[in-house]
């Protein structure tokens, strides 16, 4: 039997996994401590194990941060749509720093995208405005007989291109640029994207 797929969502399976040509978004809602779905209502859980595929520094706006570093984030995880399929989220702010902290703790023990589950958890924080989350994450190794190893090293041996084409123009990815020239590239997007006055 054959399986239902939205034709305008033209869906590359490669090693195994689905990358959607029109991105699976979720999101780290901070302000309520819960992964949702891409419409902001709709819960998932509020601590999310994946595994990561593709990591890409961003600087921009986005939603109500204007100005910020981002990291964009695509990986697979079980309670995503069984695992099959490849998502896209962006991390900011202290939980950037903590996740950042594990990926280079990664990176010194040579591990690769295969071989580490990230494990996600919410934690609570309070200041003058009130109750808001970071996401603090900690990781573990995947055992050498699970199935998602090879899934994500085929995966990746098909070379996928990650693509968002959900976010704004003043979110972009930095690549080697200083924070001066972020600054100055995104001060010109916003005012190429001015409407003009009356």
């Amino acid at each position: 039997m054959t399986g239902l797929m939205m034709r305008s969502t033209s869906a590359i399976t490669k090693g195994g996994l689905i990358l959607p040509e029109l991105t699976y978004s979720i999101r780290n809602n901070c302000q309520i401590g819960q992964w949702v779905q891409s419409d902001g209502e709709t819960t998932i859980t509020n601590e999310l194990s994946f595994c990561i595929v593709h990591l890409e520094q961003m600087y921009g706006d986005l939603g109500k941060t204007k100005g910020a570093h981002w990291v964009q984030l695509w990986g697979i995880s079980d309670q995503v749509l069984k695992g099959q399929v490849v998502f896209c989220t962006y991390i900011k702010g202290r939980s950037l720093n903590l996740l950042g902290n594990k990926v280079l703790e990664a990176h010194i023990a040579e591990k690769g995208a295969s071989d580490l589950l990230f494990k996600s958890k919410f934690i609570r924080q309070t200041n003058d405005y009130g109750v808001y989350y970071i996401l603090g994450f900690e990781t573990e190794e995947l055992p050498a007989k699970d199935p998602k190893r090879k899934r994500i090293d085929d995966f990746l041996a098909t070379n996928p291109i990650f693509l968002d084409k959900n976010i704004p123009p003043t979110l972009f990815a930095t690549s080697d640029m200083t924070p001066e020239a972020c600054a100055e590239y995104l001060k010109l997007i916003r005012a190429e994207l001015k409407p003009p006055k009356a």
